[in-house]
């Protein structure tokens, strides 16, 4: 729905309208895994990826460090005692003993979701970092092709979680192509010398097997358009990554901008591919100084078409 005035005024449901849709999900979702950690089930540790030499994945009942404050003495799972962690020193080591030093990740055995159109889920997570920066983070990503190429999902940019969280996700069909060789993956990173900890636990994945049908106003069944998703996350500190979408091969201007319009930061330039893609920007202007804390919009243009997304730095 969008709708103009003759005195100026404009209305939009979703913001975005016309150019971004909502997606009407016809069936019903159901279980795909429900997993509580607590027993194998044939996930597989490494990546040609990795870098850390310790802190590695492994799923235990995990220690507690510092009182807590590192590393809590329990899983989230209420009857359960194991989860994933990046690490878990004997008890009675040294408190910062096998804590990630790079890159670890585990992987699930591939799936078969050739018939599934989207998917929607849980994890809980429990994080610590000493210093926050883009290059320390957890994520959570997929791939279709068995474990050649991923793409990044969820990526999670706490510093620190002195409990629990839950992070709930969902995966459209414009996101990611399901195909008879799914896997997915979680990967921490400790890109910076900083002491970082990372827990993962009760992970749920729901499925939907009907198609998604996108429908414009009129109630008629559309092809996907040009789309620009808000910053994740937002409001942000570090960095936040910007989402879009092409039906085609297009050139692409998208930049950072203030609140009076001053050019803040470029970050694509050029002709980019059909489907979607993702772009980070660190907060920093087009020198490599952090902005300061406020609003700024992120600008896409291809052609005649444009959008613009509203992001809130803190600092």
């Amino acid at each position: 729905y969008a709708e103009d005035t003759v005195s100026g005024l404009h209305d939009a449901a979703p913001d975005g309208a016309p150019t971004d849709f909502y997606v009407i999900a016809i069936g019903d979702f159901t279980e795909l895994f429900d997993n509580p950690m607590e027993t194998d089930a044939g996930y597989t540790v490494g990546s040609p990826e990795d870098t850390a030499t310790e802190g590695i994945w492994e799923r235990e009942d995990p220690v507690g460090v510092l009182n807590g404050a590192w590393q809590p003495e329990d899983d989230h799972t209420p009857a359960g005692t194991d989860c994933w962690i990046t690490g878990n020193p004997p008890r009675g080591a040294p408190p910062f003993q096998d804590e990630l030093d790079g890159r670890t990740s585990f992987n699930t055995p591939v799936m078969d979701l050739g018939t599934v159109n989207m998917i929607q889920g849980s994890f809980w997570y429990w994080t610590r970092i000493a210093t926050q920066t883009p290059n320390n983070y957890l994520e959570l990503r997929m791939s279709g092709d068995g474990g050649n190429t991923w793409t990044t999902v969820e990526r999670i940019y706490d510093d620190t979680s002195p409990e629990w969280r839950e992070h709930t996700f969902r995966v459209d069909p414009w996101e990611f192509g399901f195909t008879n060789q799914v896997r997915f993956q979680f990967a921490a990173q400790d890109g910076d010398p900083t002491t970082m900890e990372v827990l993962v636990d009760d992970w749920y994945v729901e499925k939907l097997a009907p198609s998604t049908t996108d429908v414009d106003p009129s109630g008629s069944p559309t092809h996907l358009s040009l789309r620009l998703d808000g910053g994740s996350p937002n409001p942000f500190q570090a960095a936040t990554d910007l989402r879009f979408m092409l039906p085609s091969k297009d050139r692409v201007e998208l930049g950072i901008f203030d609140v009076n319009g001053r050019h803040v930061r470029s970050l694509i330039s050029g002709a980019r591919e059909a489907g979607e893609h993702r772009v980070r920007w660190d907060g920093a202007d087009d020198q490599g100084h952090p902005v300061a804390s406020g609003t700024y919009f992120a600008k896409m243009a291809v052609g005649d078409w444009s959008a613009t997304r509203s992001l809130v730095v803190i600092r």
